[in-house]
């Protein structure tokens, strides 16, 4: 079903992948570089982005996309990318069929809770956002140009007036 809110998702994605895939090209030392301010280091706050998008898929529609991720296990970056254009295409999926006012059962802070789903949906942007502007941060302190994450480059204008 196409609805904005898919389509919000599929900018979600796409962001998500080419920050990942930007990342790919950097050396070890500049992905295990990070920030007290971030989760850890570039490659550890991409692996926890990537697999907290694996948790938000499963308590939106009870399916995992992906086995999650372990702890502290070694990901390559290509193997998050194509995560998180899996995950990411079962975020707009679930956001495309999702109806005001339904519920999923999550297990927060030690206790079942019914959570709207909505909010499930605004917490995987969030989360995603958060954790994209942490590593575009770091990125800029190491004096690296991050790729152009906007919702003007999504749509395809580059317009000067943003650049």
């Amino acid at each position: 079903m196409d609805t904005i809110a898919a389509e919000l998702f599929r900018y979600h994605t796409w962001a998500n992948q080419r920050l990942i895939d930007f990342c790919a090209t950097l050396s070890a030392d500049q992905l295990a570089i990070g920030s007290p301010t971030a989760y850890g280091t570039i490659h550890d706050t991409l692996a926890h982005l990537v697999g907290a998008e694996g948790s938000f898929t499963f308590a939106l529609t009870g399916e995992r996309v992906d086995p999650p991720i372990e702890g502290g296990a070694p990901i390559e970056l290509a193997e998050l990318s194509r995560r998180a254009g899996r995950t990411g295409a079962a975020l707009a999926q679930a956001a495309g069929q999702v109806e005001v006012g339904q519920t999923r059962t999550v297990r927060r802070r030690g206790a079942e809770r019914a959570i709207p789903a909505a909010a499930l949906l605004a917490q995987a942007l969030y989360h995603a956002g958060e954790h994209r502007a942490q590593v575009v941060a770091i990125l800029g302190q190491l004096g690296i140009q991050p790729p152009d994450l906007s919702g003007w480059a999504f749509g395809g204008d580059r317009s000067v007036d943003y650049a």
